[in-house]
């Protein structure tokens, strides 16, 4: 047993930052996860210690969220599945359970699409960038798809420079493939 500042059930950083602090954790014993930062006495170790508490927020979302899997509105399933496909995604569940929702994955990415009336596909507000780790692979697997793309050449700011492949899905959405630092 360790002879260090209380915490709750999960260990939670956060709570035995705050009480460690002798600010005293409110959330602790159980970690009430729904007390979200900014408000009581989470405010106030906000007040008296920003980087320590931010450093004490992320490592507590750390522990509790685990991965990003959006879900995708499309109008033509079929399509967007075999867009997808084309550019080499797997695809990690499709099931009766869920019949108009395919999900796809790697190990280091997830997310999924389902099908949705077109008054309910917002592809204007959503640019969905994937990091590649070769632009140029990239560019190769998208002609030998017979998908079309724009490159862009990104400078940002002197020695940082990358290259993106813009893409349009099937649905309409602004698809960025980025390429590594160059």
């Amino acid at each position: 047993m360790s002879s260090g500042p209380p915490s709750c059930h999960l260990g939670c950083h956060l709570c035995s930052y705050l009480s460690s602090a002798a600010w005293g954790c409110r959330a602790c014993s159980p970690c009430d996860r729904d007390a979200l930062p900014g408000t009581g006495q989470f405010g106030a170790a906000r007040a008296q210690d920003q980087a320590g508490y931010h450093r004490a927020v992320a490592q507590h979302a750390s522990k509790l969220f685990t991965r990003l899997a959006p879900v995708l509105n499309v109008r033509d399933l079929a399509a967007e599945r075999a867009f997808y496909e084309k550019l080499g995604l797997p695809v990690s569940y499709e099931g009766s359970e869920y019949p108009d929702f395919i999900a796809f994955g790697t190990d280091s990415l997830h997310f999924g699409i389902q099908a949705a009336p077109a008054g309910n596909d917002p592809p204007s507000v959503l640019t969905w960038q994937i990091g590649v780790t070769d632009i140029d692979g990239a560019k190769e697997r998208c002609r030998s798809a017979g998908i079309s793309y724009e490159l862009e050449r990104n400078n940002p700011a002197p020695g940082w420079a990358y290259r993106r492949l813009l893409i349009r899905t099937p649905s309409g959405y602004r698809l960025a493939l980025e390429g590594p630092a160059e």
